[in-house]
């Protein structure tokens, strides 16, 4: 389930 972090951690670092 990386993909689901990965794409959690880019939605959260694009939206700092």
């Amino acid at each position: 389930m990386d993909i689901i972090i990965t794409a959690l951690g880019e939605l959260v670092w694009a939206s700092s």
